[in-house]
């Protein structure tokens, strides 16, 4: 390019840059004249569908463990502290929804079901109300150690927790071994078949019949580490007695021993 055509180039290119920043100007006093004073798009401006996506990918799937009888406590992205309650609400339903509590049996519970009941929903565009709706997960991994056979424990508080979650999907009870033998244990020598025996034993010790009115449950699973059928003598019958109970109400669950 020739001097004279460099120096009308860069003339151009000058006007054209003024012409953008006047342009700009303009734009902004019009914006501020007529209170349209651009801002940064807060989250709370999105749809509920577009922030569902968002908060799921911030808080992802996690465990939230509860033992004793310590406060419980959970992480939530920075956005559940700028102090808008509504999304700190939204914040804790995608957390709940996602996650996989795992509590001891006795103080712990009654621990999770306090929290539980003071967490507040509403307004949150879903059916879920307290704590209780937004669970998905329930895993006792100390279930069958909790002395249920005491005469003095009427209620199985793990089994009434599970009920209390409407839209509980998956639970999971852990059986030790030293237990099952326990149950075996009562009913040796007995006339009558030691397997039915023992699963008519475990399902009144353990309360395990509420189970059929987990109306939204998909997957029951009994956690026990016995290397033998006889090991698990009693506890293979209580899933064949389930899977064919949820069957007869017309509710498709996955019940089995890990």
């Amino acid at each position: 390019m020739t001097r004279p055509l460099a120096l009308v180039a860069q003339a151009v290119e000058g006007s054209y840059a003024i012409v953008r920043q006047q342009l700009k100007a303009t734009q902004a006093f019009v914006a501020e004249r007529h209170g349209l004073r651009e801002k940064p798009l807060e989250l709370m401006d999105l749809s509920w569908d577009v922030r569902h996506i968002i908060l799921k990918h911030l808080i992802g799937s996690r465990n939230i463990r509860v033992f004793g009888r310590s406060a419980i406590s959970i992480r939530l992205p920075g956005a559940a502290r700028a102090g808008n309650i509504q999304l700190r609400r939204e914040c804790l339903l995608v957390t709940l929804n996602g996650c996989t509590i795992e509590s001891h049996s006795g103080p712990s519970n009654a621990a999770l079901r306090a929290w539980l009941s003071r967490i507040d929903l509403t307004g949150v565009e879903s059916s879920c109300e307290t704590g209780y709706d937004a669970i998905k997960s329930l895993h006792f991994p100390y279930f069958s150690r909790f002395p249920y056979h005491d005469a003095s424990i009427t209620k199985n508080n793990d089994i009434v927790l599970a009920l209390a979650c409407t839209n509980l999907r998956v639970l999971t009870l852990n059986f030790h071994p030293e237990e099952l033998r326990k149950v075996s244990y009562r009913h040796l020598g007995a006339e009558t078949e030691l397997a039915v025996d023992c699963a008519l034993d475990i399902r009144q010790s353990y309360q395990l019949d509420g189970l059929l009115g987990a109306t939204k449950l998909e997957k029951l699973q009994f956690v026990s580490w016995g290397s033998s059928d006889n090991e698990l003598i009693g506890l293979t019958e209580v899933v064949a007695w389930l899977d064919k109970g949820f069957k007869e109400r017309g509710q498709r669950v996955v019940v089995r021993i890990n």
